[in-house]
């Protein structure tokens, strides 16, 4: 019998679960990252809630899977764009190496949460599945026939830094007008600032009933560039189903607002079909695409 360990590692907090050979999870815990106080603080609680799992079976024989946000490159193996800042410019699967002393596996969480959904979640019964998460900030995975699309550079699945605007709203990565500078969570949150001294949510400002001007316009144009990114998604990728994961996809208001007839490329036949529906494991899907990437 062997076990699947993953470890999540998010801004905020690390999740682990144990899986045994039937996906079943039979193990979970949690506890904060603790990022500001830099990359061994991180490392030292990554290493006590693996230990406390693998303690959990006993030490039995299993395998490893860690998700984390950002992206690795191919070239040089550092790790960009990450909310836990104080890995980025480091080496993560040298850092684990020295870490753990054994083989696992290291995964952008977008794509462990796009693999969960198309293996145990709400995507299982899809042949081409595009995961797309929508919460602090924006990125998605791609999965066909059950295998992870991971790209020539290791940049499949990142959407949120693709052009929404040309020379538009900055981007933390740099560019300006980028996806995730006008459909994340962090980016609606910062337009509703701008004119609510509030400190309303996205999920209240979205649930209210009347609307001023301004603040019809911030939704309506957040309907407009989510549609138009989707849009995207399907004239390239031409998935047979989208999954949304991420705060915002906890907004009913998306599965009813969104229109795309004449959005995509076949507006006159109008005989285009792609399924856009809600993640099924909630905010534990990246934790669990970790344990099932795992080795």
């Amino acid at each position: 019998m062997k076990f699947k360990i993953g470890l999540d590692l998010g801004g905020t907090k690390i999740e682990t679960v144990v899986l045994d050979p039937d996906h079943k999870i039979i193990y979970r815990d949690r506890l904060p990252t603790e990022a500001l106080e830099g990359s061994d603080k991180v490392l030292e609680n990554v290493k006590y809630i693996y230990t406390k799992a693998v303690n959990f079976i006993n030490n039995k024989n299993h395998t490893l899977g860690i998700g984390i946000p950002g992206y690795i490159s191919n070239k040089t193996g550092l790790l960009n764009y990450s909310t836990i800042q104080c890995h980025n410019g480091l080496n993560p699967v040298f850092l684990f190496k020295n870490l753990f002393q054994r083989d696992f596996s290291v995964e952008n969480d977008a794509n462990c949460f796009a693999f969960a959904e198309a293996i145990i979640g709400v995507g299982q019964k899809y042949t081409n599945i595009f995961g797309l998460i929508i919460g602090t900030g924006c990125g998605a995975g791609i999965v066909f026939n059950k295998n992870l699309i991971r790209g020539n550079n290791n940049l499949a699945g990142e959407f949120g830094h693709s052009i929404l605007k040309m020379n538009g709203r900055s981007c933390f990565c740099g560019k300006k007008g980028c996806v995730n500078a006008y459909i994340s969570g962090t980016a609606v949150q910062k337009e509703i600032n701008k004119i609510s001294k509030d400190n309303i949510t996205i999920e209240n400002f979205f649930n209210k009933s009347r609307l001023s001007i301004q603040e019809n316009k911030i939704k309506e144009d957040f309907f407009d560039f989510l549609q138009a990114s989707i849009s995207n998604i399907i004239n390239i990728i031409d998935p047979d189903v989208i999954i949304l994961g991420g705060g915002l996809s906890n907004l009913d208001a998306i599965y009813s607002r969104l229109n795309l007839s004449n959005k995509y490329f076949d507006t006159e036949k109008k005989d285009i079909e792609v399924k856009i529906i809600k993640n099924s494991l909630g905010d534990s899907a990246g934790v669990l695409g970790a344990a099932l990437l795992g080795k």
